[in-house]
């Protein structure tokens, strides 16, 4: 990706499913986004802004889209609904009743995460044993079956898979995840 992108330049695709995210259209667009409300194969977005009523749908959009980040609405803000929303495999949220400045400040951190973890050039496929990281499309495959995976355990996994080998302090963890 690149640092366009983490702002919000032109180019950053926003997927936008459920009633809710698709009514945030207009305010994304003057924010320097794409938003799309399909997204074909080879065609795949920088992050998916999920509505409350198509929590369903999260996993099938990992599948899909494996690491991107996937931000869910929430309609109420209490601990339980954050905690239900990240046990899900939600990589933040958003509230649905608050200004979507919020949620324009939670997109950009979490492409700005993105960022950092995509290396320029990066395209070599990082192995261990039955275990594929496929950095050019963000996915990772174990036993020939696709694994969904939050932006934090993306991250981390090619942390340590780029110093296979080595150990890696909590420090440096706690830095680069």
């Amino acid at each position: 990706m690149s640092g366009a992108r983490a702002t919000g330049g032109e180019g950053t695709r926003v997927l936008l499913v459920g009633e809710a995210a698709e009514g945030l259209a207009d305010r994304l667009a003057l924010s320097g986004y794409q938003p799309v409300e399909a997204a074909a194969p080879g065609e795949a977005p920088q992050a998916v802004v999920l509505a409350p009523d198509s929590e369903g749908k999260l996993a099938a959009l990992r599948r899909a889209w494996g690491a991107v980040p996937i931000l869910l609405g929430l309609r109420g803000d209490s601990l339980e609904e954050r905690v239900r929303c990240l046990a899900s495999g939600a990589d933040d949220f958003w509230l649905t009743d608050r200004p979507p400045s919020d949620l324009l400040a939670r997109l950009r951190l979490h492409l700005r995460l993105a960022d950092r973890g995509a290396q320029p050039g990066e395209a070599v496929e990082l192995r261990l044993a039955d275990l594929v990281l496929d950095p050019s499309r963000r996915l990772v495959r174990r036993a020939g079956r696709d694994l969904p995976l939050s932006e934090r355990e993306y991250q981390l996994l090619v942390l340590l898979l780029r110093h296979r080998g080595e150990v890696v302090s909590r420090e440096r963890i706690l830095a680069s995840v």
